[in-house]
């Protein structure tokens, strides 16, 4: 028989879920939990001060291709959460932070690190082609566009969306696997990037 606490967990958890199923977008409707944690624990991992490096003021990362990710986000988060991807003549999100080219500038919303949801996309008739797990910015343009793959890499078709968008010259596409995060018990000093797609 299950006991009040189980059962009350289990409501609980149901509630949830169904709040949160309806305000997610169609891009995270099926996110599991484990793709859920490694891109919030790759967040963490950016937004801390383990990869600052004082001499130049910049985040600085090795990974396994021989080759550094560094940036500086002049802003108040060093890496962005599901950062949607609209391109069209007159919002451009890969070439150009969301805080400085969102319709409704808001002075709370200007230079602050702002990325809107899908639904607020939607709201002002922009579509998203794609939305990116984690987005590192460069002095106002994003840099590396991360996607965490734990099931299913980044797809072919989104890939050539991705590269009909004509991402900028240092613009990067890379995929890093969800289970290497989760393994790690600290922060690593060195990244293992699954595939550098673009």
């Amino acid at each position: 028989m299950p006991t009040l606490k189980y059962i009350n967990c289990k409501i609980n958890l149901n509630i949830f879920f169904c709040i949160s199923l309806k305000i997610m977008s169609p891009f995270t409707d099926n996110e599991s939990y484990k793709h859920k944690c490694a891109k919030e624990i790759f967040k963490q991992w950016c937004d801390s001060t383990a990869w600052y490096d004082p001499t130049c003021g910049w985040r600085c990362v090795a990974t396994n291709y021989n080759r550094y990710l560094t940036w500086r986000s002049n802003r108040s988060q060093d890496a962005w959460l599901e950062y949607p991807i609209v391109v069209n003549s007159n919002i451009n999100s890969i070439q150009h932070n969301w805080d400085e080219i969102w319709p409704n500038h808001a002075e709370e919303r200007l230079f602050n690190g702002f990325v809107p949801t899908y639904a607020e996309c939607k709201e002002y008739n922009l579509y998203p082609t794609a939305v990116i797990d984690i987005v590192l910015p460069h002095k106002g343009s994003p840099e590396y566009f991360i996607e965490i793959c734990h099931t299913n890499p980044v797809s072919n078709e989104k890939l050539e969306k991705l590269k009909q968008l004509k991402m900028g010259d240092d613009a990067c596409l890379i995929e890093i696997d969800a289970d290497w995060i989760l393994r790690q018990t600290g922060i690593p000093s060195k990244l293992e990037i699954k595939r550098w797609l673009i």
